[in-house]
């Protein structure tokens, strides 16, 4: 009898268990940065400033926050949507989009907010996720220039010699370069229709030979390099209850593995992760139920 009694609160506990989502625990506890509709954060080198897109205000503008005072301060203001920040690898300038001018352009301005300028200004297609070149000589970003599907192009820093550095067919976004700049790593659509499914890729850029990280079910988004080169992080729903049920792993380049990082509620969703090499961590925008998303930061180190 007494056995029987445990084997049943053995399942009544594991079926609790998986209703949540608690598949597992955090790597570590998560560190919440900020609070009221926050999301794509990116850190300057040094740690101690955080830039990301929230639309507080009922649009989305452009804020940056001292972590270290906790000051915040507003960089863009106007009636369109300004999002996906990212700041130059020497910290001075930062790269975002906006839909000022009538549709989606990388604009650029400078830390501060000031000197904003549209790099692309193009009516016929859209232009998305910019982010730097290791050295900070170019921005990459996403476009559906000549009414393609989204592909993979860079510029340099003044708007200029804009080139497709993707020349394979299937739709392609979210493309960051590696820290030594000999690759990229993206997401890319495989299949049509509602067989489609989103995986990360890497490319080299030398030869442009792509290979797929994993093969999987699950929807494969937001990868993000180690300082070192030998990880990518991403989000996936691969192992949720549901297509939100999305939480942050690894990718190791060394060993091929691929390892969960975040746990949550399956109402819950992680998602735009950025690694931090000043703090080996994660900021990433978690929403915790409707309308409520936050930015939170996840240490890397072994506890």
């Amino acid at each position: 009898m007494k056995k029987t009694i445990i084997l049943l609160q053995l399942i009544l506990l594991s079926g609790f268990t998986k209703s949540f989502g608690q598949l597992g625990k955090d790597l570590n506890q998560p560190k919440k940065i900020t609070n009221i509709k926050n999301a794509y954060p990116f850190p300057t080198r040094d740690g101690k400033n955080l830039v990301f897109h929230s639309n507080r205000l009922g649009n989305n503008d452009i804020y940056i926050k001292n972590l270290e005072t906790g000051k915040l301060k507003q960089l863009t203001k106007n009636e369109a949507n300004d999002r996906t920040p990212s700041i130059s690898p020497d910290g001075k300038h930062i790269a975002f989009v906006s839909t000022r001018d009538g549709n989606y352009d990388v604009f650029i301005m400078d830390l501060d907010g000031s000197n904003q300028t549209n790099l692309t200004q193009d009516s016929l297609s859209k232009d998305i996720h910019p982010y730097w070149s290791p050295d900070g000589k170019q921005i990459i970003y996403n476009s559906t220039m000549k009414g393609q599907n989204y592909n993979i192009y860079t510029m340099k820093i003044n708007g200029t010699d804009r080139v497709k550095i993707r020349k394979n067919n299937g739709e392609a976004t979210h493309a960051q370069y590696s820290p030594d700049g000999s690759k990229i790593a993206f997401r890319r659509f495989f299949g049509e229709g509602e067989n489609s499914n989103s995986e990360i890729v890497i490319m080299d850029i030398g030869s442009g030979k792509e290979q797929r990280i994993a093969k999987s079910l699950g929807f494969d988004n937001h990868p993000t390099w180690s300082k070192n080169g030998h990880k990518v992080f991403f989000t996936s729903n691969r192992d949720g209850e549901n297509k939100y049920d999305v939480s942050i792993y690894e990718y190791s380049l060394l060993d091929k593995k691929i390892r969960r990082l975040t746990f949550h509620p399956s109402s819950q969703e992680d998602m735009t992760p950025i690694y931090n090499p000043h703090g080996n961590s994660i900021f990433y925008s978690r929403w915790l139920r409707k309308d409520s998303i936050d930015i939170f930061e996840l240490s890397l180190f072994s506890q």
